[in-house]
C-alpha cells in the first residue's frame, strides 16, 4: 500500500512538473517578441564593445526636442536610423549597431546619429509641416556639423534621399 502511495505521488510530481514546464514554455512561447527584443537589446550590451558617446539636444522649427549622440573624432558621419531607436538602450543591438558599425566608424570618423519623434529621448510632438529632412537639418546644425557622409538604415533610407535632394551642399556622401 506504501508502494502504491508513492508511486502515486510520483506520478501526481511529474504530472505537476510537466504542466508547470508547459507553462513557462507556452509563456516564453506567447511573449517571444518581448523576450527576444530584450535579448536584441541586453546580450551584445553586456558582451560587446562600449562606445563614448555624448548625448545633445537639438531643438526643431516647431520647438520639438531631438536627442543625438556624438561619437568619435574625424570627418562626420551621419547615420540617419529607421524606427525603434533608443541613443542608450539599443546601443550594441544587432537591430541598432550591426557588425558593430558604431565603435568602428567612431575610430576614425565623428558619428553622429539621433532618436527620431516619439523614440527614445526625443518627444513625439507632430505639428502640420514637419519633415523628417528638417529634424535631420535641426541635428545636423545643432551638432556643428557643415557636411557629411550620410549613411541610412531601413526607414531613414527615404530621410537621406529627402535630405540630399533638399540639402544636397550638406551630404558629401551616401
Amino acid at each position: 500500500a506504501q508502494a502504491a502511495g508513492r508511486t502515486r505521488r510520483r506520478k501526481r510530481s511529474l504530472v505537476s512538473a510537466g504542466v508547470a514546464a508547459l507553462l513557462v514554455i507556452g509563456a516564453l512561447w506567447l511573449a517571444r517578441a518581448p523576450l527576444l527584443a530584450w535579448i536584441a537589446l541586453n546580450v551584445p550590451r553586456l558582451t560587446g564593445t562600449s562606445i563614448d558617446q555624448k548625448i545633445a539636444f537639438a531643438e526643431t522649427s516647431d520647438g520639438v526636442r531631438i536627442a543625438y549622440a556624438t561619437s568619435g573624432s574625424g570627418p562626420p558621419l551621419v547615420f540617419v536610423l529607421g524606427w525603434g531607436t533608443h541613443l542608450t538602450e539599443g546601443m550594441g543591438s544587432p537591430l541598432y549597431d550591426q557588425s558593430g558599425f558604431l565603435s568602428w566608424h567612431s575610430r576614425e570618423h565623428r558619428v553622429a546619429r539621433y532618436d527620431g519623434r516619439g523614440f527614445g529621448e526625443t518627444t513625439y510632438e507632430r505639428e502640420d509641416g514637419w519633415s523628417a529632412v528638417a529634424d535631420a537639418g535641426a541635428v545636423l546644425d545643432a551638432a556643428g556639423v557643415e557636411q557629411a557622409v550620410v549613411v541610412a538604415s531601413s526607414m531613414g533610407g527615404r530621410t537621406a534621399l529627402d535630405l540630399i535632394l533638399a540639402q544636397p551642399n550638406r551630404v558629401s556622401g551616401l
